[in-house]
């Protein structure tokens, strides 16, 4: 966790957090994107990746966001793309919030017994054939602060 200053720009009414520490960053010469680590606890951190400008018909978030993979990010922030370096960062603060309903997914990849009362299996849970699902859910928050 970092001692973030709070800061507000001129121009839109957008509260910005400022933090000056030694971090890992790296470049991905290909795209022309800057890549930085906040660490955050134990093992997580959030990557930010900021594309250069580039003036050509794509955008540099448009060519970055046809470039990531698992495997070309696992690439990009491996110890030999990044390297700890004094950097001051200045980000907005910002809170995202999604929520699938994961039924329709779960059934087009093959899992239709579970939604079936009566074909359900959930047998390490309960000893009798009553347990099914009738839905699932899944949220995420992403909350971005100063904490």
């Amino acid at each position: 966790l970092y001692p973030f200053r709070v800061n507000s720009t001129q121009r839109k009414s957008v509260r910005m957090m400022y933090l000056h520490e030694k971090l890992n960053i790296g470049y991905i010469e290909d795209l022309k994107v800057q890549i930085l680590e906040l660490p955050y606890a134990g093992d997580v951190s959030m990557f930010m990746l900021l594309p250069d400008e580039i003036a050509n018909v794509s955008t540099g978030l448009e060519l970055l966001e046809g470039e990531i993979t698992y495997d070309n990010l696992n690439n990009w922030i491996s110890k030999d793309s990044m390297a700890e370096d004094d950097v001051e960062v200045y980000i907005p603060q910002f809170k995202l919030e999604e929520h699938y309903e994961l039924k329709p997914i779960l059934r087009s990849m093959g899992m239709n017994d579970a939604f079936v009362k009566g074909q359900a299996n959930f047998l390490g849970m309960s000893e009798g054939d009553e347990l099914f699902l009738s839905e699932v859910f899944h949220q995420a928050t992403v909350d971005v602060n100063e904490e």
